[in-house]
């Protein structure tokens, strides 16, 4: 309800920071991935974007807009596990793909096709399967993952494969499983080769370091609006905690203090210390950052630059992801809730707030804990001063909570 049209999508490129930072963990294959696959050995980097238009039904007729499908529900989850690999049981997976069907008011048996996440890695490939059995018991739908078409397009693999679920349904076909051959019993079984089958119902999921997992549900008809339950509710704001303020040492052991950065050492302080101070967990972690973890991204640009590929530290680049405080705090606190970043610049806070906001409006959450963070590094500080831009140290929480 905030707005009456929308464009959404993703984009990435491949680049040596990219490939290098896969490489240093292990899980590139230099054969063409084979998701859910016996033999699978990792997956291939892609590049590419996509972008779609949301937008209400009433208006997108009025246009004469042709229309592809229709969201009916979505589910936002964290793993809480570990800051790359899935859990054994694929919770997560299992929580995003459950309440995405929950919202849409679907059935599990009522699902069509499953877009999977599908990487073509040992350990994405055993989790999702394992959510996706767990949930589907009776009846497993037609499965199978397209980034053997495309490679993992990480950053923008979510739009890219909800577009083709969407073109899948115009034309009510299954894609195949690319490369597959061999049976892996504790793996789901997927199709290998294109099938026509009509489908009204979709799921298509998208998973991420810091154990973020997305699901959407796509359907071919018309469903309720999502916006229909929006209310305006009192939310209670808690002080902003000062992680510059705030002593890191009584809420995490030396060994953890020593493999982050300041600045991840006093975010998470802020963060923990509004925790402890409300006595809460909340629904949701919500994150703003203007650039992202700089220190980690700069020390391992450099060894990139300065050394062999095999002496690269992994640690290095998994903290150099944008979503590095939004998993760490869900992996410390357990926390299996609602898990997103926002890096948007200046209006990343705002945008973090927002959304908070609007998903209490929704009645998805109770409650939500907003963190900021950013830090000042010389080479990209000088780099944002040519354009007008300022970098700087930022390490605040506040807690956001709906009043009774």
């Amino acid at each position: 309800g905030g707005v009456k049209i929308a464009l959404v999508g993703g984009a990435e490129c491949l680049r040596k920071f990219h490939l290098s930072g896969f490489y240093s963990l292990m899980i590139l294959d230099g054969a063409p991935c084979r998701p859910f696959d016996a033999t699978r050995a990792g997956l291939n980097l892609g590049e590419g974007a996509s972008y779609l238009i949301l937008e209400n039904e009433e208006d997108a007729l009025k246009r004469g807009a042709h229309i592809y499908g229709y969201i009916a529900g979505y589910g936002n989850t964290c793993d809480a596990h570990h800051q790359t690999a899935s859990s054994p049981d694929g919770e997560g997976a299992y929580l995003a793909m459950k309440q995405a069907l929950q919202m849409a008011n679907i059935t599990p048996e009522q699902v069509d096709y499953i877009n999977a996440h599908g990487t073509g890695t040992p350990n994405n490939d055993l989790s999702e399967s394992a959510a996706i059995r767990r949930l589907f018991s009776e009846k497993v739908p037609f499965i199978s993952s397209t980034k053997a078409f495309t490679g993992h397009t990480t950053s923008a693999s979510g739009s890219i494969e909800a577009a083709i679920c969407l073109l899948c349904m115009q034309n009510d076909i299954i894609p195949a499983n690319l490369n597959w051959s061999s049976t892996d019993d504790a793996l789901i079984l997927p199709v290998v080769h294109n099938v026509q089958h009509e489908l009204q119902c979709v799921l298509c999921n998208s998973f991420g370091f810091g154990g973020n997992d997305s699901s959407l549900v796509l359907t071919k008809i018309g469903v309720s609006d999502l916006s229909s339950n929006h209310s305006n509710v009192a939310i209670s704001y808690s002080p902003i905690y000062d992680g510059d303020s705030i002593d890191y040492k009584q809420f995490m052991s030396p060994i953890e203090a020593r493999r982050m950065t300041k600045q991840l050492r006093q975010t998470l302080a802020a963060a923990l210390s509004a925790l402890h101070d409300a006595n809460i967990i909340p629904d949701a972690i919500i994150c703003a950052t203007r650039y992202g973890c700089m220190a980690n991204s700069m020390v391992f640009l450099n060894e990139m630059l300065s050394t062999n590929e095999d002496g690269l530290k992994p640690t290095r680049f998994i903290q150099s992801t944008h979503n590095t405080m939004a998993g760490l705090l869900a992996i410390k606190q357990q926390n299996k809730g609602y898990n997103i970043t926002y890096s948007n610049g200046k209006h990343s806070w705002n945008d973090a707030l927002l959304d908070a906001t609007m998903q209490m409006q929704l009645g998805l959450i109770r409650s939500a804990l907003v963190i900021a963070f950013d830090e000042y590094v010389e080479e990209w500080g000088n780099i944002l001063q040519k354009v007008g831009l300022q970098s700087c140290d930022i390490a605040k929480a506040q807690l956001l909570t709906l009043e009774n």
